[in-house]
């Protein structure tokens, strides 16, 4: 009996250690393998909201200057928080081809460092351009780590196009589109994509349609800015009301103006050098008579294609015979403002050699200008539809006496 006791004890002291053991050690052991996994999940959730709200953080950085006069150009500093989260950025640089790596705090150049979601943030910074030549970019570094940089500029060297559309020219009209700084103390503007010029508040550029409804381009280089843009015809008022346009990005802008009406007659005319009762000598019995001749077409026409001229003789007296080398020639292509210069050449010939009485002739000949077609339009264009589509000529033809030399303009 007394060995069943000592064996009941023992189970009893046994289990007592085992829970002793379980409740001291292993009980302990979980709960701080529980509280290192709360506290790891707790970690890993609070570095995923940060990368979360690292990745959400948007700003959209951009350099701009204007002009000072006496002092230079200044640089401005605009920043815009496009994200859903505020920012902080403790520190602003400027990265300058001429000066290398230069470091300012927010507050020295910004007068700030937190910006709130939506923000636009405009401030000339205090630092100016050293010569026109450099080059300057910024870079901004927020406290989530993130670092956001600007377009290069300089005085020479602006970010975007402004590109001006102009519509429905007036051919031979010069339009002057004038870009200035307008509504903000930043912006520079130059015409052209090269200039040797620096950049300043003011650009001109003119543009002249060589046919009536052109479209033209007028190309200036910005910085970024709000622009008025203003419209000049002939020096004058247009009449087109001017516009204002905010540039943060490459920019068309177009304007188009009343279409233009062709007039009833195409402004195409002839003329010739040669006046009318031209006297020439023929120094033989034959020779030739070269009739040069001009047609031009106005400013305020379509162009025109396959322009027919013609030459008759109308009166050939006193002569043998005269005879065209060429009657007809075709001009191809015509634009308005542009001249054509073309000749005829006329053989004569006068066989009146042994009565020196009758030596010499008239000849009356006609240049007209017959049809043409209109390259825009396809109209066909004939005689009538023409401004001034014939000229009429007289040429005294003159021989001399080989006995006495003198000069015998006597026509029959």
């Amino acid at each position: 009996m007394w060995r069943g006791s000592r064996k009941a004890v023992s189970a009893v002291l046994g289990t007592a250690i085992a829970l002793a053991i379980f409740f001291t050690v292993i009980i302990p052991a979980l709960l701080y393998i529980q509280s290192l996994q709360s506290l790891f999940m707790q970690e890993v959730s609070r570095r995923l909201q940060y990368e979360l709200e690292r990745i959400h953080e948007k700003l959209n950085v951009r350099l701009s200057l204007a002009l000072r006069p006496g002092e230079g150009y200044v640089i401005f500093l605009i920043i815009e928080n496009t994200g859903t989260l505020s920012v902080n950025v403790p520190t602003v640089y400027l990265e300058s081809t001429g000066r290398g790596l230069m470091t300012f705090s927010s507050e020295e150049v910004l007068g700030k460092s937190f910006f709130a979601p939506g923000e636009l943030f405009e401030r000339g910074t205090g630092q100016y351009f050293r010569s026109d030549d450099e080059v300057i970019r910024a870079k901004v570094v927020t406290l989530r780590g993130n670092g956001f940089t600007s377009e290069s500029i300089g005085p020479r060297k602006l970010p975007y196009l402004l590109l001006v559309s102009l519509e429905n020219m007036i051919s031979g009209t010069i339009y002057t589109i004038v870009v200035s700084r307008s509504g903000t103390e930043y912006g520079c503007v130059l015409a052209g994509v090269a200039s040797n010029n620096p950049c300043g508040d003011i650009a001109r550029y003119n543009l002249t349609a060589l046919t009536p409804g052109e479209s033209r381009v007028a190309v200036f280089m910005v910085a970024p800015g709000k622009y008025r843009i203003e419209l000049f015809k002939d020096n004058a008022p247009s009449g087109i009301p001017s516009q204002e346009v905010e540039v943060f990005q490459d920019t068309v802008l177009r304007i188009t103006l009343p279409k233009p009406s062709l007039p009833a007659k195409a402004p195409l005319r002839i003329d010739s050098a040669l006046s009318d009762n031209t006297t020439v000598v023929l120094q033989q019995q034959s020779g030739s008579i070269y009739i040069p001749y001009m047609i031009s077409l106005g400013n305020n026409s379509e162009p025109l294609r396959n322009i027919r001229i013609e030459i008759s003789i109308l009166t050939c007296s006193g002569l043998s015979s005269c005879s065209i080398t060429k009657s007809v020639n075709i001009v191809s292509r015509l634009t308005p403002g542009e001249p054509y210069f073309g000749a005829f050449t006329v053989r004569i010939t006068d066989d009146t050699a042994n009565d020196y009485k009758k030596f010499g002739g008239l000849i009356k000949y006609k240049i007209s200008m017959v049809e043409a077609t209109g390259e825009l339009t396809q109209k066909k264009y004939s005689s009538s539809d023409m401004d001034f589509a014939e000229i009429q000529r007289s040429i005294f033809v003159c021989r001399l006496n080989a006995t006495n030399y003198a000069l015998i303009c006597k026509p029959a």
